[in-house]
């Protein structure tokens, strides 16, 4: 304010520039964020819509006869492995 009289400007003038440019720079902010969080905040139900069918296509998946198909597989081998043992390692007390 005290510069803008000493350019000449009057006390009234002064004080108005500097409210008008006090005020200006939270409502510039303000106009800037106001869209990002208007987006922000329609993201949450698209994202746990999202997460809602990603879970949904996780456990369809998993009934699946392929991944039941591998399931069993992975069960039949750990089996054979734990019914012969290890080849070259006798079964007794050491």
């Amino acid at each position: 304010m005290g510069i803008l009289q000493r350019r000449g400007l009057g006390r009234v003038p002064s004080v108005l520039v500097a409210v008008v440019l006090t005020l200006s720079v939270p409502g510039g902010i303000g106009w800037a964020v106001t869209p990002q969080l208007t987006t922000l905040a329609d993201e949450p139900p698209r994202s746990s819509l999202n997460i809602r069918q990603g879970i949904a296509d996780l456990r369809g998946a998993s009934k699946g006869a392929s991944v039941a198909k591998v399931q069993k597989t992975v069960e039949d081998v750990l089996g054979e492995i734990q019914k012969r043992g290890e080849p070259g390692v006798t079964q007794g007390s050491p």
